[in-house]
């Protein structure tokens, strides 16, 4: 009895509760070169931080992980990679008002010690919680149309030469699961732990049986 409640636990653990990591790919051109990248981050992630710099309606999420490599022909905007491998870069995950944009948005906007700048503008915002959670699937991704958006550059970070992503491609990736998830773990460990005390009861019956017998 005992065995199948907690068999039933690990069944009926809510979808939400294992989660697992989403990936994407990145693929847009530029007047001077091309941009091709990866991210991923958990589905269930909370916000960093609401509101941020000083702008009402927005949430900021973490990523587990990302690359993006640059390249640029323009004199003083080199190419170059952003990622969280390498010391100093950072990412900024938006959703809402986020600054360097018009309107609701996903936003996502790069940084690294080169003091460069890759901004990359998903509009419209599509995901129907963007104050709690991050988009759980490549639907929730607003479109990509820097043509009239105007927003997803790269830049000298701060002041200096400047071109627009002239067009681009999000898609949805596989991702490796290295690990399950602590909750799957426990109710895993509740199995075995059940498993056991069943062993030890059937023991403890065949001993009496035993004795009662020959006793």
């Amino acid at each position: 009895m005992l065995i199948a409640f907690l068999i039933a636990l690990v069944l009926n653990v809510p979808q939400a509760a294992l989660a697992l990591p989403i990936a994407f790919d990145f693929s847009g051109i530029t007047p001077v070169g091309t941009i091709v990248g990866s991210f991923n981050y958990d589905t269930e992630e909370s916000p960093l931080a609401l509101n941020v710099r000083g702008l009402n309606g927005n949430a900021t999420y973490a990523m587990t992980g990302w690359n993006f490599n640059v390249t640029s022909s323009f004199e003083g905007l080199p190419s170059t990679t952003f990622s969280n491998s390498l010391a100093g870069n950072t990412l900024e995950f938006c959703q809402g008002n986020c600054v360097f944009s018009s309107g609701p948005v996903t936003n996502l906007i790069f940084r690294n010690p080169e003091h460069l700048f890759l901004q990359l503008t998903f509009d419209p915002l599509l995901d129907p919680t963007p104050l709690t959670t991050p988009p759980a699937d490549l639907s929730e991704w607003g479109g990509f149309n820097p043509q009239t958006q105007r927003s997803s550059v790269y830049r000298v970070d701060g002041s200096g030469p400047l071109v627009i992503v002239q067009s681009g491609a999000l898609t949805a990736s596989p991702v490796a699961v290295s690990e399950p998830s602590s909750l799957l773990l426990l109710a895993l460990s509740f199995v075995s732990l059940g498993t056991w005390i069943w062993k030890q009861q059937g023991s403890r019956w065949e001993r009496k049986v035993h004795a009662t017998a020959f006793g």
